[in-house]
């Protein structure tokens, strides 16, 4: 089968698109990264068509300025609208189109018009209208982007099917009115070879958080939560829409390249997603990996990763997200890893085998023999 993957940037489709070509399909990848970072990350140079001189321009102003009145998100909204629409402009043949949700309005069109490709749309997180009223009832929170929001709808409609990686996702589109024969739950995998188990350095952090600090994640339960626990944080990644704490509980290093993570993983008992809303969370998969237990909201992937492993034991899930109830979850989530010893593992060789990229490119592989 021929495919067409768009998306601006690398995400979870370049995995996707790597584990649909072990499965003999012939996948186009339609980005702006550029075909060697692609190549680094395993996609050959020859599946990918990269428009990253066209928008390296607008993406070094992204990066490097603070622009005002929401600047640097219309920026990028640019961005995104002439990837799509250079992605129609070079479309070739293909018998589905793949575009992350919002990006792929132009190109899914074109694909359907011409060459009568089923279409089908990526969406990471809850439905935008979802998403957009969790953001709006929690103060200081960045919320959706005015802009994105008829774009989104527009893609859901254009859609064949919509792919998303968990069940409270699924769930937002039903309340939506989405019919559920056009969701399709696939959650994500990790590269079992990047990330191994890990022994314990000293000195330890308690508690561990990757990516965004911000609102959307609950960074701000979390803090009062470690404080109550008087548990240590290190955080690894971008700071947000939230303030970061000063004091000695809490440390924040810049963002690093993702092979660079499983440092930083030995150095913490328990990773934490306390998310308010978050598609899966792929940190979950790699902290379990590297043998931290996990503590995470509902609106995650962690139910669903639940489902997928067998020690379920060194997965917590809190019932509210409140410091006191976080806090308490924690203090239960690191009195375990207290009691690990050695290099700590406890996935099993089944469990790998379900939470691996090879697992997600199967189960889409199946899906798609069952809608061809």
């Amino acid at each position: 089968m021929k495919i067409a993957i768009v998306t601006p940037g690398r995400s979870h489709l370049l995995n996707m698109s790597k584990e649909l070509i072990r499965h003999g399909h012939d996948v186009t990848f339609y980005t702006m990264v550029p075909p060697s970072r692609c190549e680094a990350f395993g996609l050959p140079k020859k599946n990918v068509v990269s428009f990253f001189w066209i928008c390296a321009p607008l993406m070094l102003i992204f990066r490097k300025l603070r622009l005002p009145c929401d600047g640097n998100r219309y920026v990028y909204y640019a961005v995104v609208r002439i990837v799509d629409a250079l992605a129609a402009w070079r479309l070739k043949y293909c018998d589905l189109l793949i575009g992350i949700s919002g990006c792929a309005i132009k190109s899914s069109k074109k694909a359907r018009r011409k060459y009568g490709a089923k279409i089908g749309c990526d969406r990471g997180c809850k439905h935008i209208l979802s998403q957009k009223a969790i953001l709006d009832a929690t103060p200081n929170a960045e919320t959706v982007f005015p802009p994105d929001i008829p774009k989104e709808l527009e893609q859901y409609e254009l859609a064949d099917y919509m792919a998303l990686p968990s069940g409270h996702s699924r769930q937002s589109f039903i309340d939506h009115g989405v019919a559920e024969q056009k969701l399709f739950v696939n959650p994500y995998g990790v590269n079992i070879d990047n990330f191994k188990p890990t022994s314990l350095k000293q000195p330890a952090y308690d508690v561990i958080v990757v990516g965004n600090w911000c609102y959307q994640k609950g960074v701000d339960i979390l803090v009062e939560a470690c404080r109550l626990q008087k548990c240590t944080l290190l955080h690894v990644g971008k700071l947000g829409d939230a303030p970061f704490p000063d004091g000695e509980l809490f440390t924040h290093i810049d963002p690093v390249d993702e092979s660079r993570l499983p440092e930083f993983y030995e150095r913490a008992k328990v990773l934490c997603l306390p998310s308010r809303q978050d598609g899966f969370g792929l940190v979950l998969f790699q902290a379990m990996r590297c043998g931290l237990p996990l503590v995470y909201s509902s609106e995650t992937g962690g139910p669903d990763l639940r489902n997928l492993v067998s020690a379920k034991e060194y997965l917590f899930e809190f019932s509210e997200l409140t410091p006191e109830v976080l806090g308490e979850t924690l203090e239960r989530a690191t009195d375990l890893a207290d009691k690990q010893s050695g290099v700590r593992n406890y996935l099993t060789d089944s469990d790998l085998n379900n939470i691996s990229w090879e697992a997600y490119g199967r189960r889409y592989n199946q899906f798609l023999k069952s809608i061809f």
